[in-house]
Formats: structure tokens, C-alpha cells, sequence
């Protein structure tokens, strides 16, 4: 059998290796503080790996047919995720601690078999906690109750933070680390080992907590008894027409006339197809009901995630409503490097997305490279970098481009606020400017010998705001912009530059 094996870090100084194939050892214990460092690698040509991570809804070390999976992922040798890229698939993937306690099953398997692992996860002592009881449904075990960060306000950008699953009389108590305290949480109650089928929450934030000390805190979540609920059903099938029979997770939005509603996460089954149970609008009501299949995420990197479908009208929703999604399989890929300073930089997100195609994501590796998988169907993608995934100080630019299934060169540079740094190093150009931000004055520098026009700079809704003429200085070009040529008022401003047969595009900041 293939060498398969998952390496968990217990501690910044020291770690146990675990073997999945020999099972050695059969079961491990950690707690929410530990990072889970994994290593996947196997010999051989045309060959594919998984790993699951389950929820072990019955807490007997064992993978049953009722244990909810969490984590997907798949490793193809040559594929994009492989970082030898030379003779062996080989995947290192260093994860944010498992921030829920509980007791959960590594399943992993390859062309030569399958094995498991059965890991408790305990939380961390603290004297900062939050604990309560889930009201509705009354003593409901393995309903997860994790606290969320919000990561942007506007975009409602999240992630998860630390969680716990109830008990049987619907208890549960989350540890908060010292570190994380003393600020404010939201707080979720969610069915993710899918025994509540009649059960969804009014909002993705049930409610905002301000952990300091212990908290107490009781959740309730929405009922939708039999009789009072649309199901929403369908097929997820590729852009060739069959069925994809590998589970993706479907995620329902409902918006009836009295508010959000959002469904419980249902899986798709061995042939193909979903069932999600949503809140039913009443007669005479509007409604609207969204559905979305994560797959590229799980199952990376074959298919792109699936657009989403959606179904409005009234008066009032139907008992069953048929929503079928189409993935488009990765044919094709587009290429480029990510810059810090001018250097290539591994460890950036990128994302993509083209209009009735879906999305999928990749990350840079070998010294700043990367290859976003893409369908041939498309014309053209937007191609961003992850938000999370920029180092703190530093900026982006370009923000997007658009780019072509097969286009290389779409390179993105991350500079540091504030300080001169350049913003696209290639084909002989170079474009720097500083300060950024700035209060009164910008300079943009550009070396390289190609011809120049007037740099444009354009506000934030895409409304030209002026030009600026270039001058030549001991070899170089500039565009100064100061308040001696354009009064700007403060916010943010993008400017494009052609060189040659190059378009420089980037953003500015302005300060008062």
C-alpha cells in the first residue's frame, strides 16, 4: 500500500507522527489549541487520495453510516495541489487548530485501501467560557454551538472560532482561549451532524456576546414542523451531463416576506441528488429560495463550485421545489506569481469566479507560482486574492483581473502600506509608487523603456477624476500627484497606466 499519513502537531516543540495505514496509534487525543499539521504522500502515477474528517456522532472511535462528515479533501498526483510537481503526489497543509471539541474519525484511503483514526478533541482550560442550553429542540445532543469572528463587517466576511456539541439534555460549555477574550462574538447554534431535518436558524448570527469571564447564554433555533416546510430538491450533475455521485455539501437561503431563513445543510447521496428542507412561505406571501453546492473546496481540484440557482414568486412557496445544479469540470488552467516586496511569495489564496460558471480556488506555491484550474467553457474569469490570505500591513494590487482560460502572466503584487515598493516586476517594467497611503502627494515611478501615455485615475464608482502627465528625471518616469494639480477628497482611487503593450493597473489610498 501506498505511504498515506497524517502528522499532528501537539505543541510548538514537539509533534507525533500517525500512520494511517497501520494504524499506529488507533485513536489520539488534543485539544483546541493544537494545530493540525498533515502531510499527505503516496508513490505511483494516475493515483488518488482522500481524507475525510467525521463527526463520531455516537462517540464509539468507529466510522458508522450516521457520522456527519466535516472536511473533505482530495489529493491527485500531478494535479494542482501536488507540491513535489516532479515525481510523487505530495500535499503539506498546515490547518488552524479543531477549534470544536467533540470526538471525531481521520478517514483516509488511496488506491491501496482505507484506514481511520479516531481523535478527541478537548477544549482548553480557561476561565473565559461560554456555556448555556439549546431550548429548541429540547434535549437535542450533537447540535454544534460555535462562536463566529467577523472578518468584515460589510461583506459579512466569517470564520469560525471555538465551538462545542450538546450533550443530551442540549448543555454545552465552550472554552475561549485567554488570548481571544475580552472582546465580542457572534454565537450560532448548527445541526452540522444533520439530526434536526426540521430545524434552521433565523440568521447566520443568532446573537452578539461579550466574552469576558464566563458567559451564560441559551439558543433557540427555528422550527419548521411537517406540514410547514418546502423542500428544495434537485441533481448536481457536470457540464457533460452526469451525475456526481462524490457527496458536495448544499446550502439553502430562504427570504420570505417575515425575514432570512437559512436551511440546514444537506448532503448529496450516492446518486447524485439533494434534499434540503426549508421554511414554507404562507399563502399570499413573496418568497425566495437560494441554493448553493460547495464542491471545488472538497473535492479540489476536478470540478468548479456549481452557480447558484434560485426559484421566487407567489403567492406563497410550493410543498417541493426542483433546483438542479451543473458543476464544470477543470480543463484547463490560468498562471502567475504573487510578489511581496518585489519577491515571489508562497502562502496567498486565490479565487476566481466567471458568470454561469461557478468558481474554484488555488494558492501559490514554488516561489510564488500559480496554476487557477478553470473550464474551457468560460470566456473569461475574475481572479482575486483571498482577503485572509494577505499579510497584515500589506496591500494588493492589482485588486482583480480578468483573465482567459489559459492566460499566464496575471501577476499580483503585495506592497506594503505606506512605504515605496514595486508594484509589478516583469517583462522589464517596474512601476513604484509612494507613499501609499498618502495625504498630499503621490509619486509614481515607472522604469523600463516603453513608451508612455497620461496616467488615469479614476474613484471608487469608476468615474475618471483626472490625468496625469509624465515627467523624465535621470532616466526615469513620473507621475506626481499632488494637491497642487488636483484637489482629491479622502477615500480610495484606482489608476491605470499604459506601457507599451502593457496596461499597469493599481490602487491608491487617500488620507486626510
Amino acid at each position: 500500500m501506498k505511504k498515506f499519513c497524517f502528522i499532528i502537531v501537539l505543541s510548538l516543540f514537539s509533534f507525533r507522527v500517525y500512520c494511517i495505514n497501520f494504524l499506529c496509534p488507533p485513536a489520539v487525543t488534543i485539544t483546541t489549541a493544537d494545530v493540525l499539521d498533515i502531510w499527505t504522500s503516496f508513490g505511483g502515477g494516475d493515483s488518488i487520495a482522500k481524507s475525510t474528517m467525521y463527526y463520531d456522532i455516537n462517540d464509539d472511535g468507529q466510522l458508522d453510516p450516521n457520522d456527519s462528515w466535516i472536511m473533505k479533501f482530495k489529493l491527485i498526483d500531478g494535479g494542482f495541489d501536488d507540491e513535489d510537481e516532479i515525481v510523487n503526489a505530495l500535499h503539506h497543509l498546515i490547518r488552524d487548530p479543531i477549534t470544536f471539541s467533540g470526538k471525531f474519525i481521520l478517514y483516509a484511503e488511496d488506491n491501496g485501501g482505507s484506514d481511520t483514526v479516531s481523535v478527541t478533541v478537548n477544549p482548553v482550560s480557561s476561565s473565559h467560557s461560554v456555556s448555556g442550553k439549546v431550548t429548541n429542540p429540547a434535549n437535542q445532543p450533537h447540535i454544534l454551538v460555535t462562536t463566529i469572528k467577523i472578518i468584515d463587517k460589510e461583506t459579512l466576511e466569517y470564520e469560525y472560532g471555538y465551538g462545542d456539541f450538546t450533550d443530551a439534555n442540549g448543555d454545552y460549555s465552550i472554552s475561549i482561549p485567554e488570548e481571544y477574550a475580552d472582546q465580542y462574538w457572534n454565537i450560532i447554534a448548527i445541526d452540522i451532524a444533520d439530526v434536526c431535518p426540521f430545524y434552521s436558524s433565523n440568521d447566520i448570527f443568532n446573537d452578539s456576546i461579550y466574552v469576558s469571564g464566563a458567559v451564560t447564554k441559551n439558543l433557540a433555533m427555528c422550527l419548521a414542523p411537517t406540514g410547514t416546510i418546502t423542500e428544495l430538491t434537485g441533481e448536481l450533475r457536470d457540464d457533460l451531463g452526469n451525475l456526481i455521485k462524490e457527496p458536495a455539501q448544499v446550502k439553502g437561503i430562504g427570504l420570505p416576506i417575515d425575514g432570512c431563513t437559512r436551511a440546514r445543510p444537506g448532503n448529496t447521496d450516492s446518486t447524485g441528488t439533494y434534499k434540503v428542507s426549508m421554511k414554507k412561505v404562507t399563502s399570499g406571501a413573496f418568497y425566495l429560495y437560494m441554493i448553493d453546492a460547495g464542491i471545488a473546496e472538497q473535492f479540489y481540484p476536478e470540478f468548479m463550485n456549481p452557480v447558484r440557482q434560485q426559484q421566487m414568486g407567489m403567492p406563497g412557496s410550493p410543498n417541493t421545489i426542483t433546483l438542479n445544479l451543473k458543476a464544470y469540470r477543470t480543463t484547463n488552467t490560468i498562471s502567475g506569481y504573487v510578489y511581496k516586496s518585489g519577491v515571489p511569495y508562497d502562502g496567498c489564496q486565490l479565487d476566481c469566479g466567471g458568470i454561469d460558471y461557478g468558481g474554484t480556488y488555488t494558492k501559490t506555491f514554488s516561489d510564488g507560482c500559480y496554476e487557477m484550474p478553470v473550464s474551457d467553457s468560460a470566456s473569461s474569469y475574475t481572479i482575486t486574492i483571498a482577503r485572509k490570505s494577505i499579510p497584515e500591513g500589506y496591500e494588493v494590487t492589482p485588486d482583480e483581473q480578468t483573465a482567459a482560460p489559459g492566460d499566464t502572466g496575471i501577476n499580483f503584487n503585495l506592497i506594503k502600506v505606506g512605504i515605496k515598493e514595486s508594484s509589478k516586476p516583469q517583462l522589464g517594467i517596474t512601476l513604484s509608487v509612494y507613499p501609499n497611503p498618502f495625504m498630499s502627494k503621490v509619486v509614481f515611478e515607472l522604469s523600463g523603456s516603453e513608451r508612455v501615455g497620461k496616467l488615469v485615475l479614476y474613484d471608487i464608482a469608476g468615474n475618471r477624476v483626472t490625468e496625469v502627465k509624465p515627467e523624465t528625471q535621470n532616466g526615469l518616469t513620473r507621475f506626481i500627484l499632488s494637491s497642487g494639480n488636483k484637489k482629491l477628497p479622502t477615500g480610495i482611487y484606482f489608476y491605470s497606466l499604459r506601457a507599451g503593450n502593457k496596461v499597469l493597473k493599481g490602487k491608491v489610498i487617500k488620507l486626510r
